[in-house]
């Protein structure tokens, strides 16, 4: 009898032991787990979030991109088309100089000429 109480007692502290543990247990879970679980749920939502964010920057940069290579396209088109300009001016600006270099030639042998013709007809009109 003696042998089955001392068995009865260890039982009895067995399942004294294993209700703490499972109180123990029970106490991490609401204090620790539950709201670890809560907290990985908020995050994971940030995260969700932030991948969102993430994908539209990444379309607004790639939408950037683009416009910026066009811009300088464009840029390089202006650019090759005023380089182009500057080379027509300067033809122009040579040849208008030509024309007046040109143009004073022709005034002073047309004054070369009127000279000789009234020098010719003061001669003639003294013989």
């Amino acid at each position: 009898n003696n042998n089955n109480n001392d068995s009865h007692l260890y039982g009895k502290q067995l399942q004294l032991e294993e209700a703490e543990m499972i109180k123990a247990l029970h106490d991490w879970i609401e204090q620790k787990g539950k709201p670890a679980i809560k907290k990985v749920n908020e995050l994971q939502m940030k995260c969700d979030a932030f991948e969102q964010d993430l994908r539209e920057k990444n379309i607004e940069l790639t939408t950037l991109h683009d416009e910026l290579d066009k811009r300088n396209r464009e840029k390089h088109d202006i650019q090759l088309k005023y380089d182009e300009l500057q080379t027509h001016d300067q033809e122009l600006q040579q040849t208008i100089k030509t024309l007046k270099l040109s143009q004073e030639h022709h005034e002073e042998f047309h004054t070369q000429l009127t000279d000789n013709h009234e020098q010719h007809t003061d001669q003639l009109k003294e013989y």
